[in-house]
């Protein structure tokens, strides 16, 4: 589920790797246009993280998701709808998701050994905790 990129996302990522001479604002700004119009957002997240860093930021992230998907699972029959149940896993996977995707560019980009390794680390992680969701 995770491992699926957004249209904008993708457009974003190839976008700004692909055009070099223009000023950063020159090169999001008709993606912004473009997000808006969908009701989307385009942020550039920041991608000078340690390996530390990494590694706090997919624990905190992982912990905040599972207390969240256990918060869902405790909801009594009588109060279960949509809203709170299906909408609200799936706000909490896009959070992770998000979290995952910058740490997986990271894997793929880093010009820095060590930041790939713990971001690699941390993807793998990712894929034991969304199995044991699975269960």
């Amino acid at each position: 589920m995770f491992k699926f990129i957004s249209y904008f996302s993708f457009v974003f990522t190839v976008i700004l790797i692909g055009t070099t001479s223009c000023s950063h604002k020159q090169k999001i700004e008709p993606f912004r246009i473009l997000a808006q119009e969908h009701n989307e957002k385009i942020s550039v997240p920041d991608l000078n993280l340690s390996s530390q860093q990494i590694k706090e930021l997919w624990q905190t992230q992982k912990d905040l998701t599972t207390k969240k998907l256990d918060q869902i699972g405790e909801i009594s029959e009588d109060k279960i709808n949509f809203k709170n149940t299906m909408l609200a896993i799936e706000a909490s996977y896009n959070e992770a998701g998000n979290v995952i995707r910058k740490i997986s560019f990271l894997m793929n980009t880093s010009p820095n050994e060590t930041v790939r390794n713990a971001a690699k680390e941390q993807i793998e992680d990712f894929d034991k905790w969304e199995i044991q969701q699975s269960y």
